[in-house]
């Protein structure tokens, strides 16, 4: 997948798109698209949270699906 940050030194709204295939899989390939708050300092530490929402097709029943999350992330950077 991509992102885009667009923000100052400290504090950014990111954005991005990931596309999927998982081989061997009953789905079929997927994508999501998220926004959402990035917190990433000269100091390392990484806060991000931000809501995503999945597309896909489940290729047995050919039907599609959509699929809200929130991911959290907390870390460090170098």
């Amino acid at each position: 997948g991509s992102s885009v940050m667009i923000g100052g030194t400290k504090h950014f709204f990111e954005t991005g798109l990931t596309y999927k295939y998982l081989f061997d899989s009953p789905d079929g390939p997927f994508f999501s698209i998220n926004a959402g708050y990035r917190r990433q300092g000269l100091d390392g530490f990484l806060f991000k949270i931000y809501p995503m929402v999945y597309f896909g097709n489940h290729l047995e029943d050919n039907t599609c699906y959509v699929f809200p999350w929130l991911g959290i992330s907390v870390g460090y950077s170098f």
